[in-house]
């Protein structure tokens, strides 16, 4: 029998404890889905090439309804070593941007493993692990000053995949760090992701992948996103996702280009808040969960 992977004992350890940390910082939550749909390792670090030995993946992120200057992107990449090895092993490295409004911004930069093992002819089961240091930032106002802060993010997963989808099961935010970039300290709040996808053969050029994706803190807060992509000859891909906090979004993006032995991926998304209760519900978010961490 193998012995559990370092990864996956810190899996278990931290959904032992999920529950058990009641801090008196301010806790801020990731906010949205939608950037890294074409970029699961972002969510969940076991993700890492699960079809490619070799990614390089991009994307960025505009958000209408009225708020300027909100915007993010990221740039992937990941190496797969021995991809035919029993088990096969992964490495990868992330930059993220993310903007909300002219005050705040942060960033990240992250390092990625992750080992992939078959227990059949179609499926494999793994788990991965990312660790990186993200900065928080605000601006100088007139009537406050501002600053910034650096802490480390730690985040495990795990997953079983065969050749057509996958169910992932991830901890981000595993550490819970503190950050003060002003005077209020700042953590952020471990939390679940569940994602999981399956891709439907339509026709030789035709392909549609439904995914469902869920976030879960204790037992207080979750959210869900509901996503239809289509493919077109494994190249061009159109994507249409629905969040549970009344937001849509429409990404187009084009896949599998032959860049340098690798391929590339790149999306560009746009979402569009609807119906009357979206600006308090956002105001609500940048209040109390608007530090991302995916």
């Amino acid at each position: 029998m193998r012995k559990p992977t370092p990864v996956f004992i810190i899996l278990i350890f931290c959904l032992s404890k999920f529950s058990s940390i009641r801090a008196q910082q301010e806790e801020l939550l990731p906010v949205r889905f939608s950037l890294f749909t074409a970029n699961y390792p972002m969510l969940n670090p076991a993700l890492i090439n699960m079809k490619d030995p070799r990614s390089l993946a991009m994307g960025t992120q505009l958000t209408a309804g009225g708020f300027d200057n909100v915007y993010s992107f990221y740039v992937n990449g990941a190496l797969t070593i021995f991809p035919n090895g029993r088990p096969s092993h992964r490495l990868g490295i992330s930059v993220i941007g993310d903007w909300e409004g002219e005050l705040i911004s942060r960033s990240w930069l992250k390092l990625m493993y992750a080992i992939e093992i078959p227990i059949s002819q179609n499926v494999k089961i793994g788990s991965g692990a990312h660790i990186g240091l993200m900065n928080y930032g605000v601006q100088n106002t007139a009537l406050s000053a501002g600053g910034s802060d650096i802490a480390p993010v730690i985040s495990v997963g795990l997953k079983l995949r065969n050749d057509h989808g996958h169910l992932g099961i991830a901890i981000n935010q595993a550490n819970q760090a503190i950050l003060v970039p002003v005077e209020q300290p700042i953590r952020l709040n471990r939390h679940i992701n569940l994602t999981s996808d399956y891709d439907l053969q339509i026709s030789n050029a035709l392909v549609l992948t439904p995914a469902l994706w869920s976030r879960w803190l204790r037992d207080s807060f979750h959210e869900y996103t509901l996503s239809l992509e289509a493919k077109l000859n494994e190249v061009f891909s159109f994507q249409t996702l629905w969040f549970h906090e009344r937001n849509l979004s429409f990404s187009v993006g084009m896949k599998n280009i032959r860049f340098i032995q690798a391929d590339l991926s790149i999306q560009f998304s746009y979402t569009v808040p609807f119906g009357p209760e979206v600006f308090d519900q956002f105001k609500l978010y940048e209040a109390h969960m608007g530090l991302n961490d995916f």
